[in-house]
């Protein structure tokens, strides 16, 4: 989807999270633009009314109402900021049911959400009825939930980002963001800590140009199961990252199965930080925290080997223990770090 221009995102908000469709877009790809604080509060208001062009000026908040209008077959609409004059207008070939905005500004027009042609409007009475929303509205929740992609888009700050993300995703998998390649005066710094409180289910991460940084170690870092990072076209810090894997109160020490830092043809990174992430490849990742007492695994064993009953103890495990015993008992993980570069 190619951003551009003001009112982008909060349509891109509605399309991807309101809407009478009940199809969640399992991948995402957005290429340029620019977000700001201002367009994520009006997605923040897109997604509180449901509607892509709410209205957000406080001295008419009590005056326009949002809804639902039923169109009757064979209502002529018109088509907002369409200039071909021949398109002014289209007839509604079947009775349907559509998102709406009344405002008594307007007089009797009504804007109106029309799947395919996007914002419309018609007279009240006749063919088209409006239906008010209740005092509490309830509007199904949908959010990107597999894959996002950020290509080349200008953010005003970090916050701004991390802030979208946790409007318009839930249980987001994969995420990738880069910069322009010429947007040197934006480039914002990516707090892995920020990010995983705003995607807590992230498993794939690539950033490119993008600097990554860890602002503090408490409780959603903690608890962050990431699997893969990538860092591309890369000369920033990696004490962050390599401090990541040393502290095994966080999850992703036990949980990063893979690292990969490409730097650009015109620089590196610092060559003592490359050798001390280097220093990880290979490492086997522990299960838990800390090692498995020996009493504990004297227990499992003597749980696993006891027959002094007819039937023998490990028959009376459920399903959760005895996966449990193979965990501990299987080939743990390795983990592969890559530098692609001339260090």
């Amino acid at each position: 989807m190619y951003l551009e221009g003001s009112g982008r995102w909060s349509w891109l908000a509605y399309a991807l999270c309101c809407g009478a469709s009940e199809a969640i877009i399992p991948s995402v790809e957005i290429a340029r633009g620019t977000l700001t604080k201002s367009d994520v509060q009006i997605m923040s208001t897109v997604l509180r009314t449901n509607y892509p062009q709410p209205i957000l000026k406080n001295g008419q908040r009590d005056s326009h109402r949002y809804g639902f209008v039923n169109i009757r077959e064979g209502t002529e609409l018109h088509l907002c900021g369409v200039n071909d004059v021949d398109i002014e207008t289209f007839v509604v070939p079947s009775r349907c049911r559509c998102r709406a905005l009344y405002d008594p500004a307007e007089g009797e027009c009504i804007n109106i959400v029309v799947q395919g042609y996007g914002m419309c409007k018609s007279k009240l009475g006749g063919g088209v009825q409006f239906v008010p929303d209740p005092e509490k509205p309830c509007f199904r929740k949908k959010r990107v939930s597999t894959s996002l992609s950020l290509k080349y888009v200008t953010f005003e700050t970090s916050t701004v980002l991390m802030d979208m993300l946790a409007l318009v995703t839930s249980g987001l998998l994969k995420l990738t963001i880069y910069a322009g390649y010429n947007d040197t005066m934006h480039r914002i710094e990516v707090d892995l800590y920020t990010l995983s409180i705003a995607c807590p289910e992230l498993q794939n991460f690539t950033v490119g140009i993008f600097n990554a940084i860890v602002s503090a170690y408490d409780e959603p870092l903690c608890r962050w199961r990431v699997k893969t990072i990538r860092l591309r076209e890369y000369t920033g810090l990696l004490s962050d990252l390599t401090e990541c894997l040393r502290n095994s109160t966080l999850q992703l020490s036990r949980s990063l199965t893979c690292i990969e830092v490409d730097p650009p043809w015109y620089g590196e990174c610092n060559k003592q930080e490359v050798e001390e992430l280097m220093a990880h490849n290979g490492d086997f990742l522990p299960v838990i925290k800390e090692k498995f007492p020996i009493k504990s695994k004297l227990a499992v064993l003597s749980v696993v080997t006891s027959s002094s009953y007819a039937t023998q103890s490990i028959r009376r495990l459920d399903a959760f223990n005895l996966s449990t015993i193979f965990v501990f008992a299987s080939v743990p993980a390795r983990r592969s770090v890559a530098y692609d570069g001339g260090t």
